[in-house]
């Protein structure tokens, strides 16, 4: 008896980004329509505020399964009544430049333009921001008022963590906020 070996398949990989109303049931739905056309998910993130959410889907599967998840796009969007965009991963994948993973909290008064200052910062030394988390307490109230900033970075290896350290130091006392960086 012969066997024939089969040649594996290609997996392609593509980001699912999903935006509308909150509401119970839609990672369900979600879920099951990737599911249903062979696509897998293999990370994911997802944030509500104020009733609306947000999620973002790095999902896997054959170069048919995928054709199948986006030629449905438009369905899942019209049946969901959500915003429903797919893209190539290798088409949104930043430049393979070696990093560090850092983590950077600021916190202190309540103020506009902090995220704008730091995030500008960050531009200017070409430095990822990959994750970012902001809350400020006791929002209702001016005088007690504390704004938190949270900042996972892709430091590149070039940036000497000195120099960024005092960047921080120099941009965060101008706006009188508490800060540190650490290594992930």
């Amino acid at each position: 008896m012969t066997f024939k070996v089969q040649p594996p398949m290609a997996v392609r990989h593509a980001i699912l980004t999903i935006a509308g109303k909150d509401r119970p049931g839609i990672l369900d739905e979600i879920s099951q329509y990737l599911f249903e056309r062979g696509g897998n998910i293999q990370d994911s993130r997802s944030v509500s505020l104020g009733g609306q959410f947000s999620m973002l889907f790095q999902i896997t599967g054959t170069e048919d399964a995928i054709a199948k998840i986006q030629r449905d796009v438009p369905l899942l969007a019209e049946q969901s009544r959500l915003q429903v965009q797919l893209s190539d991963l290798e088409s949104t994948a930043q430049s393979t430049i070696a990093t560090f993973p850092y983590h950077f909290t600021a916190t202190g008064k309540d103020q506009a333009g902090v995220v704008h200052r730091i995030s500008h910062l960050m531009r200017v030394l070409n430095i990822n921001i990959e994750d970012m988390h902001v809350h400020v307490d006791h929002a209702d109230d001016p005088e007690l008022a504390r704004y938190r900033v949270e900042l996972d970075l892709a430091i590149p290896r070039n940036i000497p963590i000195t120099m960024l350290r005092d960047y921080f130091n120099h941009l965060c006392g101008e706006m009188q906020m508490d800060w540190t960086l650490r290594e992930v």
